[in-house]
């Protein structure tokens, strides 16, 4: 391992990288509801909880539904008679 030597200093250096706002973020700051972006951060927060919130009312109500449609009283009326007839 003798004989290796390293150069410590960097001459090209790491590239930077400039911190670029999300769309949304420079959208609502730009139309001037929000004006930091951590007011930004909690409104997108606060949108997507209620989306979410909406998906699960919407999937719950879809699956625990009578899907089935209700027979109307004059057709109830006549399986009773058909039944009463049958006996």
């Amino acid at each position: 391992m003798s004989g290796f030597q390293f150069e410590e200093d960097n001459k090209y250096g790491s590239p930077k990288t400039a911190y670029k706002k999300p769309i949304f973020t420079r959208w609502l700051i730009a139309t001037g509801i929000i004006s930091t972006d951590k007011q930004a951060e909690y409104v997108l927060l606060a949108v997507s909880a209620v989306a979410i919130i909406i998906s699960a009312f919407i999937f719950f109500n879809m699956t625990n539904s009578n899907t089935g449609a209700k027979p109307s009283a004059a057709l109830m009326e006549q399986l009773k008679q058909a039944q009463a007839n049958n006996r």
